[in-house]
């Protein structure tokens, strides 16, 4: 009774169960597995609840319908593993086949996890104890398939969760069990300059005192127009270096396993996003922050769109709320700085 109206960007897209939700309206363009998360909030039922209706001013039609149907019965494939329920006990078999953790474990967690109480930091200890036995029992290889099946089982089950009502509680803390496992499991990346430090020891060092210079700048002028990563104070290595540091704030903070293969995705969407002539219109003085960062992340939603049919792993990655938050909130302040306030970072 008390809010009428609920106006969202991002959020809810899963996981949100509201019965009395009954009519959407949508001015953002969709796409696949959002296309099915996003209008699927209105299936939920309620007694007097009869009819629902969308009012949406971008999509098409014939497109939405495309996307479900994409995802409707058996020959949608997500992780290689098809929709079919059975699926995700194929998957729970292969990551129990490892024998690093036991069902004892995961209802220790169970136990901490759901009931309301201020003890949560003990399921660090549980989380650690099998993060341990990960590292004690099996080698580098092994983790990395150990640690994809247990991304897979997260999200087979949830999607499969926004289209079947599962019965088995198993399966809801297994989720949330491997959910905080997979934050922690060892993050295994190129070794070379660490392998190259450990092997040196250092016995001293002496700071010392060289020289300085004072650098003048000539009056002359100078056009503003036009301002692109082109300009004098951006350069390649600058661009690599700042979206090498984003992909690891987001694998240390989320534990995406974001990959080289998909760096070089995230160069190509910022190849893209730097071509985009109205995009980059917008990144001048005169412009309120807010107004260019609106446009900036509108334009980075729709190159993730892009991710949906061949990369659908990285899409995922990429769009959940929190870790796609600080991914376009980073890579924003980024260019913001370098185009608008001429920053040299």
């Amino acid at each position: 009774p008390q809010y009428r109206f609920l106006i969202v960007a991002n959020k809810f897209q899963t996981g949100f169960d509201e019965p009395l939700l009954h009519t959407m309206f949508v001015d953002k363009k969709l796409g696949g597995v959002s296309s099915v998360q996003t209008l699927s909030r209105l299936n939920r039922t309620k007694k007097g609840k009869r009819d629902t209706m969308i009012l949406d001013f971008v999509n098409d039609p014939e497109l939405v319908l495309a996307d479900f149907q994409h995802y409707y019965g058996t020959n949608y494939i997500l992780e290689e593993n098809e929709t079919n329920p059975n699926s995700l006990y194929d998957v729970k078999s292969k990551i129990s086949s490892f024998d690093v953790f036991s069902t004892e474990d995961v209802d220790a967690f169970a136990k901490i996890f759901f009931p309301k109480n201020d003890i949560k930091e003990k399921l660090n200890g549980i989380i650690d104890n099998v993060c341990s036995q990960v590292i004690s029992e099996l080698d580098s290889e092994q983790i990395d398939v150990f640690k994809k099946d247990c991304k897979t089982f997260v999200s087979l089950y949830r999607f499969l969760s926004q289209i079947i009502t599962f019965t088995d509680v198993e399966l809801e803390k297994w989720y949330v069990f491997l959910m905080a496992l997979i934050k922690k499991l060892p993050y295994i990346a190129e070794g070379l300059p660490y392998d190259i430090l450990s092997s040196v020891d250092l016995d001293s060092y002496k700071l010392q005192y060289q020289y300085n210079t004072s650098l003048q700048l000539e009056s002359g002028d100078t056009s503003e127009d036009g301002l692109s990563p082109s300009d004098s104070h951006t350069n390649v290595d600058d661009e690599v270096d700042m979206l090498s540091n984003i992909i690891k704030i987001l694998n240390d903070t989320f534990g995406l396993d974001l990959t080289d293969d998909d760096k070089v995705e995230f160069y190509k969407m910022k190849d893209k996003l730097f071509a985009n002539e109205e995009l980059m219109s917008f990144f001048n003085a005169d412009n309120t922050r807010d107004n260019i960062q609106d446009k900036f992340n509108q334009q980075v939603e729709d190159e993730l769109l892009e991710f949906i049919n061949n990369k659908l792993e990285l899409y995922n990655k990429l769009t959940d709320d929190k870790a796609n938050t600080m991914f376009k909130r980073l890579w924003f302040n980024e260019v913001y700085d370098r185009m608008v306030r001429g920053v040299r970072l």
